[in-house]
């Protein structure tokens, strides 16, 4: 949708915002500079006008790879941390407002650490989750937050500068849209950002946003030359008919209707002297009379125009506009001070002054006051600029003394500062010096390492990748290299990467053997086995798998043994030879109880309980899972319970007890639940509605699965959502709606997020329609749902009206 101008965007905005508000709505705005900014303020202004609050979020150009970035200012408004800094002060605020709206969150606070820093310590629910399992429950943890806003009232988000978004932000912001959309609950957000190319990082995601119902598209078009002459004489603080038509004209031809080329050349115009404000009788515009003559003077460029206005200021102006663009386009006062004083003899009451002129020059903003300063560049292409402008020995200068003053600030917890000092080292060390050089490395592997816990993958690439080019290719550092190689792979594989990881992890291989070290070699070649079962290379997995398992035992690392053991008998299970998987689980599970490690006991007795199912032997299976879960209570994890409860369930169900059955995945969803591990807990939604059905209780199955399919769109979990479909059908044709379950069938076997397993399950259905229908009329229905979507399918399943709560089936157990 192209608005035509800033009054165009105003008058849209005031035409729209209240009902917006109201429902699910998702806008991006992809403007390359012109009125993005404005078109922000106006929002939030008339959010203001009509007594409504918003959330906003940016991305920051320095932390592209700082996780969750633009959501730690979203959730810092949410709490009502701004100017709070004492640390006990900021948990006991976290906790106050999460009593206040949902106090059953109130166990997953340490979730929170990873976006705020709050120090707050693991509770025994949190401290039992592993990285991907704690990441998802952070998400869920947030989107649950946000949807208790917005059940109070309208939720409005806007995220802007969103091109500088890691992945993880980008993650969040479609989770957040689906999990809304999904529950039908009030949403306004707003994403702005340049246009985002294919190979970006945040391309699938913005193409996802833009495919989500009650979405679309802002642009705001160029200025007219009335619209540029009020905005020029708005800066002049003239009446629009003060300023003569001719200048207006030359304003609107070089700015291109660029709202903010036009004040940056008002503003260029006015300090070379080519216009002037007389205030005194009454205010007009002196215009020098070599203003257009002059014209070739003026740059051609927005960029030139900021430039000249930059190289205009007196040098100690200069230098602390440029030490800001080091620090970021949002920068806060203490690190700008400090790096100010460290390179020039400069009071801090001049310092002040400087502030003051460069906000009264139009070229910075103060965002939030005293007693925590923050500031901003006025525009994005004034911080680049800036920062451009820098000579390099100049730019390794303030970056090390940045990184010096951030080393110092963060050091009772560096770890919060790792994608920040990785930065400023890494630019310090731009001139080849090895102290700055040495300290990058370290940095960029601590924080690679950190990405890769967080799950971050892309992040944990990008810093792996910059700490090998710094880490010397000789024999001394061989087996840090084979690390950061080990570390790379990884992260490949976790994205399904599997050639450029099975490359780093081979190289890593060949580092570990010069190096004769048997534990490294362990690691790079049980990674290697674990990338070729992804790819279903279970014969080459299971000869590097043998030879990590070999090497384990040469470096006496008993752990790596148990896990190299235990993949081993995965991979077996994976190719059907049981007895040797039962073997493999059992030689493992003897190791963890020797070490002591109950997780790992618990995990091998399930999975020695799995192969038991799989060879049909449910009585050995029950027993197992049994034994596996009085062990995993014994240790307080509550993933492996889920998982053993689920699989309980599974026994039950395939012996016919389909109330037990119902028991244990209502337990198994329960402990889902309450760890916020959405996809396990959806999995067992499924389950409940598959036994409720066999049970030929149909409302009860119809509850679960219309649950499922809300919770499923709003994860993105596309087979679990045709799972359903696939559920409801065989409900439907029992019920007497053949026509009904062959459009769900329709749908759920054309859309291409189905797979094998989900058409091999519709098949006994279709097959059942066969018989019910003729020919033409089964065709024909199966045709109307290929033309529909599973939110389609949701709406007609009788979902809830916007604010209200989504019906739930009744828990069991």
């Amino acid at each position: 949708m192209l608005l035509h101008g800033l009054s165009g965007s105003a008058a849209w905005w005031r035409r729209n915002v209240p009902a917006l508000a109201q429902h699910f709505c998702v806008y991006t705005v992809d403007l390359m500079g012109i009125g993005k900014s404005r078109l922000v303020q106006e929002l939030v202004r008339h959010l203001r006008e009509l007594g409504m609050s918003g959330l906003l979020g940016a991305g920051h150009s320095i932390e592209q790879q700082t996780p969750y970035r633009a959501w730690r200012d979203v959730f810092a408004s949410y709490f009502g941390l701004e100017g709070l800094a004492d640390g006990l002060e900021r948990q006991e605020q976290v906790r106050r407002v999460v009593q206040e709206v949902a106090p059953k969150l109130a166990p997953r606070l340490p979730l929170l650490n990873d976006l705020l820093n709050l120090g707050l310590p693991d509770t025994p629910l949190t401290a039992a989750l592993d990285p991907a399992l704690r990441q998802e429950s952070l998400v869920a943890l947030l989107v649950q937050l946000l949807r208790a806003w917005a059940q109070e009232r309208p939720l409005t988000l806007v995220l802007e500068d969103a091109y500088w978004l890691d992945s993880l932000s980008w993650d969040l912001v479609v989770k957040v849209a689906r999990a809304l959309l999904g529950a039908l609950e009030p949403l306004l957000l707003v994403v702005v950002t340049r246009p985002i190319g294919e190979q970006a990082l945040g391309f699938q995601a913005a193409q996802a946003l833009r495919g989500l119902p009650g979405s679309g598209t802002l642009e705001v078009g160029a200025l007219g030359v009335e619209e540029t002459a009020a905005l020029v004489a708005g800066r002049l603080g003239l009446p629009a008919e003060a300023l003569p038509p001719r200048l207006a004209r030359l304003v609107r031809e070089r700015s291109g209707g660029n709202p903010f080329f036009a004040e940056e050349l008002t503003h260029a115009l006015r300090e070379q002297g080519l216009i002037r404000v007389e205030a005194a009788p009454s205010p007009r515009l002196e215009v020098s009379p070599g203003l257009f003559e002059a014209r070739s003077v003026l740059p051609d460029t927005l960029q030139g125009v900021v430039l000249s206005r930059i190289d205009r200021l007196l040098p100690d102006r200069q230098l602390t506009l440029k030490v800001a663009s080091v620090i970021g386009r949002n920068y806060p006062y203490l690190p700008l001070r400090d790096g100010v004083m460290r390179l020039a003899a400069l009071g801090e009451a001049l310092l002040h002054q400087h502030l003051h002129e460069l906000i009264r020059r139009g070229l910075i903003l103060l965002e939030a006051p005293d007693p925590e300063p923050l500031y901003a560049f006025k525009h994005a292409i004034t911080y680049e600029v800036t920062y451009h402008s820098l000579l390099f020995a100049q730019r390794r200068q303030i970056h090390r003394v940045l990184a010096e003053w951030y080393e110092q600030a963060h050091a009772d917890n560096l770890e919060a500062a790792y994608p920040l000092l990785a930065h400023h080292w890494l630019h310090a060390a731009e001139g080849g010096d090895d102290a700055p050089a040495r300290k990058a490395r370290g940095y960029l592997a601590r924080a690679g390492h950190q990405a890769l816990r967080l799950c971050a993958y892309p992040e944990a690439l990008s810093f792996l990748q910059r700490a090998l080019a710094l880490t010397p290719a000789s024999p001394e550092h061989a087996l840090e290299r084979a690390g950061l190689l080990t570390a790379a792979g990884v992260a490949h594989e976790k994205m399904a990467d599997y050639v450029p990881a099975t490359r780093l992890l081979l190289e890593a291989l060949e580092l570990a053997h010069a190096a004769s070290d048997p534990r490294a070699q362990s690691r790079a070649l049980a990674e290697l086995s674990w990338v070729a079962v992804r790819r279903g290379e279970y014969a080459r997995a299971e000869r590097l798998g043998e030879e990590a398992l070999g090497c384990a035992r040469q470096a006496g690392d008993r752990p790596a043994c148990a896990k190299a053991g235990s993949r081993l008998g995965v991979i077996a299970a994976y190719q059907g030879h049981y007895p040797a998987a039962a073997r493999r689980f059992e030689e493992s599970l003897e190791l963890y109880r020797a070490l002591g490690e109950a997780e790992g006991v618990a995990s091998c007795l399930n999975s020695l309980g799995l192969v038991e199912v799989f060879r049909g032997d449910l009585e050995p299976a029950l027993h197992r899972f049994e034994e596996a879960l009085a062990v995993a209570r014994g240790v307080s994890n509550p993933e492996i319970v889920g998982k053993i409860q689920a699989n309980l369930g599974l026994v039950a169900e395939k012996r016919g007890d389909y109330a037990e059955a119902a028991r244990h995945y209502g337990e198994s969803l329960a402990v889902f639940r309450e760890i916020s591990a959405r996809h396990a807990a959806l999995i067992n939604v499924l389950n409940l509605g598959d036994v409720a059905a066999a049970q030929g209780d149909d409302a009860r199955a119809g509850g679960y699965y219309r649950e499922a399919l809300a919770e499923a769109l709003g994860l993105g979990a596309l087979p679990i959502a045709l799972g359903t479909l696939r559920g409801m059908a065989a409900v439907w044709a029992r019920d007497g709606e053949p026509l009904r379950a062959a459009e769900l069938l329709g749908l759920a076997l054309s859309h291409p997020a189905s797979d094998a397993e989900m058409r091999q399950q519709a098949e006994p259905v279709l097959e059942g329609l066969r018989a019910l229908l003729p020919p033409e009329a089964l065709e024909a229905a199966l045709a109307r749902g290929r033309a529909t979507t599973l939110e389609e399918v949701l709406r007609q399943w009788g979902g809830p009206a916007p604010g209200e709560a989504a019906p739930r089936a009744p828990a069991e157990g």
